[in-house]
């Protein structure tokens, strides 16, 4: 077998030595734990940047948001017209002369008749309603129901002059005004009330309104 020859060993022995004489600063050092990296398994997982700004972004509207129910009551006020009403130029002094004798002679209780010029918003209605122009001024107009729900009946010229007497039942006038409807003929009658309304304003001239200021009748004026 061969032998490892003296100076082979002793040269190993040497570097032995010196081995065991070198400081431990000269010798390589050894990776610490602290500057080693962090392992990847060891961080929290993070979502996609868009993905994570999304649920962020539902998170807050739902937290946010707080929804309101309105509820919404209407009201329907039924508006109950008087069985008779008259409709009259407002502006003339001759037909505001006519309704002030009519509130002297209408003693009913309720009233029998209520009053709403023509060029009023009550008016303009009734004249609608009726089937004629608003702001039609031609004639008085007697607006009739014989029930709240019932549609109204209307009289004109002189049928409405003619229908209002009848209905005041006194003892002179309402003989007198169905004798004059059943003796003349509507033609003649309506003629002689074109002949009146055509010259109502020269009688006693006009004002400049509507309103009937300080009537203490007030409460049977529709406006």
């Amino acid at each position: 077998m061969h032998r490892p020859s003296a100076r082979l060993l002793l040269m190993s022995m040497l570097l032995l030595s010196l081995r065991a004489c070198t400081p431990f600063f000269l010798l390589p050092s050894r990776p610490s734990l602290r500057s080693l990296p962090a392992s990847p398994s060891s961080t929290a997982p993070r979502l996609p940047g868009t993905l994570s700004h999304s649920v962020s972004s539902l998170a807050s509207s739902a937290d946010s948001t707080t929804t309101t129910t309105t509820t919404t009551t209407t009201t329907t006020t039924t508006t109950t017209l008087p069985p008779n009403v008259i409709l009259y130029d407002g502006v003339c002094n001759f037909c505001n002369a006519w309704v002030d004798l009519l509130l002297v002679l209408d003693r009913s209780s309720p009233p029998l008749f209520y009053f709403a010029p023509l060029q009023s918003s009550a008016g303009a209605a009734l004249l609608t309603e009726i089937g004629k122009e608003p702001g039609d001024l031609s004639s008085v107009v007697l607006v009739s129901r014989s029930s709240p729900s019932s549609p109204p009946s209307s009289y004109s010229k002189s049928s409405a002059v003619t229908q209002v007497l009848k209905l005041l039942r006194f003892p002179v006038l309402s003989p007198a005004a169905v004798l004059l409807s059943s003796l003349l003929p509507m033609n003649a009658k309506d003629k002689a009330y074109d002949v009146v309304a055509r010259n109502r304003l020269r009688f006693l001239g006009s004002r400049s309104t509507i309103d009937r200021l300080g009537d203490r009748n007030e409460d049977r004026f529709l406006s």
